[in-house]
């Protein structure tokens, strides 16, 4: 093996292992440098079960000559923990990998581009591909995008590829979805419904364009773009096509269902209503939050009281403690105890704030709110949802956009997170529109509709176009000038705006 750095690894520290071929335990691995599946000859490390690398790429020429920089000799660089750079011709993307450059050109070609074999025979496609190494710009036979990059192209038939459709698997799974997932065109597909609503792909929230080949589920009205499942991220790592009659699709005890139906509290007492076919009503509950019983109330509360749930003002019906002011939505009362979100691909467990020295440390994923009341979490990630940003389902309909919207995944670096269109800040998540690119990040998604601001009687109402034509618009609280596109909150009787954060408060907390 050549003397070398492995990319996001600690070498000095951690000895890396051949192995001839890979581990046979019943897990799936991704090489850390081609993010591909691994299999046959590999390094990994003793101490991190989770670093390993092909063999091939952990052993990569030094310098090559390669036709789309023929001027100069490109040499590896392995320099590159934790940056992220662009690939000159070969698929024309980001990647946290191994380069091959020109010090004087600055050109760059990514190691799995670089090293393209000339042929190649994939499940996807009846006849072998040749690699054409010439940067030309051509809309792709598989995804139908437009692109300037090298291809595989089908001397039989004409069939032409971006480098990476090219291996784009017949079937996989998605941890979103319960059912493998085929490549092939929607028309052949006589179970899939034709409608608008669902050609919007489930994972990116785009229109699919059914003149090309996607990925979709024959049981159910389920279609993805193939670059949006394939995509290492949503991949389902407890399947393989080789293993699928031996490895489930999805846990055992989420099969079939979303969320689990018990929760934290026990009924304390109840009452059977007179009216056949009417629910019991449930009066009085024990928390595992809280010391005291919590008695159903039905009341509007004059003060500005707060949930401890989900730290929202309160509004009928409630629960509450006779003893101490400790308050509870009958709906975060009944938060199941486990539940799946699209923002994250496995099973949350509900928490209550037990813990009050966490109280400011504690973020939501979503919003990046401070988690002061119940939450979400997943141990094993350290992924955290408050109660609001968990309510909120896939598809969404919202009083300030026109069309349905759609949870997109999360993005962790600044530098890639999307503008809210509601308030102009870069949010870590959104919900978005497939039909004109909207977008409302998580923290104005669940803000209330409705909101009483001291030292005013009047409620305020979210607003989310300005209230007049004077093309004057200023918040009658920090008085700076609101941007005429953005959300506001607004009190008619009293001709009052303002900014949903000086309502809110600097954390929407308040």
């Amino acid at each position: 093996m050549q003397s070398m750095k492995f990319p996001f690894h600690y070498d000095d520290d951690h000895p890396l292992i051949l192995n001839e071929e890979t581990k046979k335990d019943g897990k799936i691995r991704y090489c850390r440098v081609c993010i591909q599946r691994v299999r046959g000859p590999n390094y990994s490390c003793k101490n991190c079960s989770y670093y390993v690398v092909h063999k091939s790429c952990g052993e990569p020429p030094s310098e090559i000559q390669h036709p789309l920089h023929p001027e100069h000799t490109l040499k590896i660089n392995t320099t590159i923990q934790g940056h992220w750079t662009k690939c000159d011709g070969g698929c024309g993307e980001y990647w946290e990998c191994y380069i091959y450059n020109c010090s004087r050109c600055n050109f760059k070609l990514h190691q799995d581009c670089a090293l393209l074999p000339p042929t190649i025979k994939t499940e996807s496609h009846d006849h072998p591909l040749t690699l054409l190494r010439r940067s030309l710009s051509f809309t792709c036979d598989a995804c139908g995008e437009e692109r300037k990059c090298m291809s595989y192209f089908c001397f039989t038939c004409s069939f032409r590829v971006h480098t990476q459709c090219a291996l784009f698997p017949l079937t996989l799974t998605i941890t979103s979805h319960n059912h493998p997932l085929s490549l092939n065109l929607i028309k052949n597909s006589p179970q899939l419904n034709q409608s608008e609503n669902q050609q919007i792909c489930p994972l990116c929230y785009k229109k699919v364009n059914t003149k090309y080949k996607c990925y979709y589920c024959s049981s159910c009205d389920f279609v993805a773009h193939p670059h949006c499942a394939a995509k290492i991220y949503n991949k389902n790592e407890a399947f393989d096509p080789e293993f699928k009659d031996d490895q489930p699709i999805l846990p055992h005890d989420l099969l079939g269902r979303d969320e689990s139906s018990d929760t934290l509290a026990q009924i304390a007492n109840k009452i059977n209503t007179p009216e056949k076919g009417k629910a019991e009503i449930v009066t009085e509950i024990k928390h595992i939050c809280h010391e005291h019983n919590l008695k159903l109330a039905v009341d509007e509360l004059e003060n500005n009281e707060k949930c401890n749930g989900c730290t929202q003002y309160l509004s009928s019906p409630y629960y509450c403690c006779l003893q101490c002011k400790f308050c509870l939505h009958k709906s975060c009362a009944d938060l199941p105890q486990k539940k799946l979100h699209p923002l994250h691909k496995h099973p949350l467990t509900l928490l209550p704030n037990i813990f009050p020295e966490c109280y400011g440390v504690l973020k939501c994923a979503a919003c990046d709110r401070r988690c002061n009341g119940f939450v979400y979490n997943c141990e094993s990630c350290n992924f955290n949802l408050d109660v609001p940003c968990s309510l909120i389902p896939k598809k969404v309909t919202h009083e300030g956009h026109e069309h349905p919207l759609f949870v997109t995944y999360i993005r962790s670096r600044v530098r890639y997170m999307d503008s809210c269109n509601s308030c102009g800040e870069r949010v870590p998540a959104t919900i978005s529109c497939g039909d004109c690119g909207f977008k409302i990040g998580f923290c104005c998604a669940t803000l209330p509709l409705t909101i009483k601001y001291e030292p005013y009687e009047k409620p305020f109402i979210l607003s989310y176009s300005v209230e007049d034509d004077s093309g004057e618009y200023y918040c009658d609280i920090c008085e700076e000038k609101r941007n005429r596109m953005h959300w506001f909150y607004y009190c008619e009787d009293i001709f009052f705006a303002a900014h949903t954060k000086c309502i809110m408060g600097k954390y929407h907390d308040a």
